[in-house]
């Protein structure tokens, strides 16, 4: 699995986050969360050794809300930031055996964005992860 896809598959075990979607947020349902990658840290090698020890992958996710909603998304910020922060060295569990040292987020929760032309508010943060390769 990619990244984006093992984080989409914890966060879908806590319940709580709705609709999680991988790469794109479509304009409905109002109310959805996306995870998208964009450009990490440099890779990381065991002296000795050719190959990639660890890699190092960033990510935002992002959680929209319906027309007017700012609480709403911004608590699902809050509990997938809290939640991808506590995240212990080891496999992810739940099926993922991709070694996870740490997810690191670069800051708290915020808006995005200004409101859409739906008064959708967009709430979000970005990550940097070390981990082992995804098998």
């Amino acid at each position: 699995m990619i990244t984006p896809v093992e984080i989409k598959t914890i966060l879908d075990t806590l319940g709580t986050l709705g609709l999680l979607t991988v790469g794109n947020m479509p304009a409905s349902p109002d109310v959805i969360g996306t995870i998208y990658e964009y450009g990490g840290q440099s890779i990381e090698r065991q002296f000795g050794q050719s190959g990639i020890r660890y890699e190092r992958p960033a990510l935002q996710i992002v959680f929209r809300g319906a027309p007017e909603d700012y609480i709403g998304p911004r608590n699902k910020a809050e509990i997938a930031w809290r939640y991808l922060a506590s995240i212990n060295p080891g496999p992810l569990s739940v099926g993922i055996t991709t070694e996870y040292l740490m997810v690191t987020p670069q800051q708290s929760p915020f808006p995005m964005a200004p409101p859409d032309n739906n008064k959708r508010h967009m709430i979000g943060f970005n990550m940097y992860i070390s981990k082992g390769l995804s098998v």
